[in-house]
């Protein structure tokens, strides 16, 4: 059993739909004149609006027929204590219910429909399609499971991007969530007999990688990725006589590593100083069943090897700081591409000046060379007095070097 990837909120739900049709019966009591001040019942109002909520949807699924289907719910709502206790009659429509609940369709929607301009695999607001890597008619079954899918308007929109044919109600809405981590939990500890026992897996919600030059964070394993799961990639030295490199590692999906999640950091104590480029660096990161990881940095010529490890609870990321990583990222996205485009020029910039730097050494004209290290010290001094340089000024001053 398999996660492929995941969307939503865990806090959308029968809550949010509870807290709107709270707000909408409080107004039809002022409207009637009544203001429930006493602590008691507005407890007693919290507690009817979810038993209305609930006797509405059922009164409206057990209806077949959009001709069969009522015009009005009406329900008692009693308050007051002891011969004070009176009731009143509250309504409500299921156009009134759905328009109260737009928001909450919308989001709904979004998470299954809208497409993802981020990563890959991630948690929201990516396209069904984009995740599965499939189409949606590839999809046989949408298991309806917590007792919101209970609620008509939530069955509509599914039944409008999947198909009514595809949604399984079979399941007890409200138990079986509750079932599943009990079967899980028993799993794990191997409670399970051979023939029962399960192998789940699951997904990377976000890459991991490191920092490369110009603070740029590279991933090396996507998100998206099943665990468990390794990657690696190879890399270089980017100054002359290096004796040890840094190894930064953050997970996140932004373009600057410092806008990511920071993890940890190691070093690795390379084998002796060389020219730039001539080390050959390999990183590894090895994600393991328990979502524990471990990222490994290898010289290849030397076999001088290190590595960090990292527990599930370094890279676990709460709810609250998945949402907040993903908001950032929406709103940053232009600037990210930005600064994307930035760092492959700034990427230009250090090959050519480092190739300038190159043949300098060996030209015998003196005043040729001064020459050539002279323009280069230039270009060099300017670079460093404007650390707010643009994509366009810095391939200005390229081009004007070249000539």
């Amino acid at each position: 059993m398999g996660v492929k990837a995941y969307s939503g909120s865990t806090f959308l739900g029968g809550e949010n739909i509870n807290h709107n049709i709270m707000v909408f019966l409080e107004k039809q009591l002022q409207e009637k004149g009544i203001k429930l001040t006493d602590v008691l019942d507005r407890q007693r109002l919290r507690t009817f609006v979810e038993e209305f909520k609930v006797n509405f949807c059922v009164n409206y699924n057990d209806l077949e027929g959009e001709d069969e289907r009522f015009d009005d719910y009406q329900q008692l709502f009693y308050y007051g204590s002891g011969k004070n206790e009176t009731s009143v009659m509250l309504t409500m429509n299921p156009k009134q219910f759905e328009e109260i609940n737009e928001e909450i369709w919308n989001e709904l929607r979004s998470y299954i429909l809208e497409p993802r301009t981020m990563k890959k695999g991630s948690i929201k607001g990516k396209s069904i399609e984009k995740k599965y890597d499939e189409d949606l008619m590839e999809i046989d079954t949408v298991l309806l499971v917590g007792g919101s899918t209970r609620i008509y308007k939530i069955r509509d929109i599914l039944s409008e991007i999947f198909g009514s044919e595809k949604l399984d109600t079979t399941l007890d809405a409200d138990t079986c969530v509750a079932q599943g981590a009990a079967f899980h939990a028993a799993n794990e500890c191997k409670f399970l007999s051979d023939a029962s026992q399960l192998t789940f897996s699951d997904i990377i919600p976000f890459a991991i990688g490191i920092e490369v030059q110009g603070s740029k964070f590279e991933p090396i394993i996507k998100e998206g990725s099943t665990i468990p799961t390794t990657a690696e990639k190879v890399f270089t030295t980017m100054t002359d006589n290096q004796t040890n490199v840094a190894i930064r590692v953050a997970q996140g999906q932004r373009v600057s590593f410092k806008d990511n999640h920071y993890l940890g950091n190691f070093n690795l104590n390379l084998a002796k100083p060389e020219p730039r480029g001539v080390p050959q660096i390999k990183i590894i990161v090895e994600v393991q069943p328990n979502n524990q990881f471990t990222v490994r940095a290898e010289e290849i010529n030397s076999g001088n090897k290190a590595k960090a490890e990292f527990s599930r609870y370094d890279a676990s990321l709460s709810p609250d700081k998945i949402k907040e990583m993903q908001d950032e990222y929406e709103k940053h996205k232009d600037d990210d591409e930005k600064l994307r485009d930035l760092f492959k020029v700034q990427d230009q910039y250090n090959s050519i000046i480092y190739q300038a730097k190159q043949p300098a050494g060996t030209i015998e004209d003196e005043a040729v060379k001064k020459g050539i290290l002279s323009e280069v010290a230039k270009i060099e001094a300017w670079y460093g007095a404007n650390k707010d340089h643009t994509k366009e000024s810095l391939k200005a001053r390229i081009d004007e070097f070249n000539a």
